[in-house]
């Protein structure tokens, strides 16, 4: 059995609680690089700069979220050809 469990992005005000130091301008940076997305803000390091975040996460080659662009995308087409799949499958009215 697979659980599938969806979970919303966070809001940018509740980015303070992850990056408690941070300056109004830098949880915005962080929300434009990294989104309310609570998993890729869990693995950043709150004490860290953004800049190095986003080096150790995405820009090493050990980095957790250093393929997560090519996830995404990937997820993105084959949602895309699920769709066009089932619209393929519907009776012509």
């Amino acid at each position: 059995m697979t659980l599938r469990l969806e979970v919303r992005q966070l809001p940018l005000r509740d980015l303070p609680g992850f990056f408690p130091e941070y300056s109004a301008e830098q949880l915005t940076e962080t929300y434009a690089i990294f989104g309310g997305v609570p998993y890729y803000l869990t693995l950043s390091d709150q004490h860290a700069s953004l800049r190095e975040n986003v080096i150790n996460l995405l820009l090493t080659e050990t980095g957790t979220l250093i393929d997560e662009p090519n996830t995404l995308l990937l997820r993105k087409r084959v949602l895309h050809k699920l769709g066009i799949m089932n619209l393929a499958r519907k009776p012509v009215t």
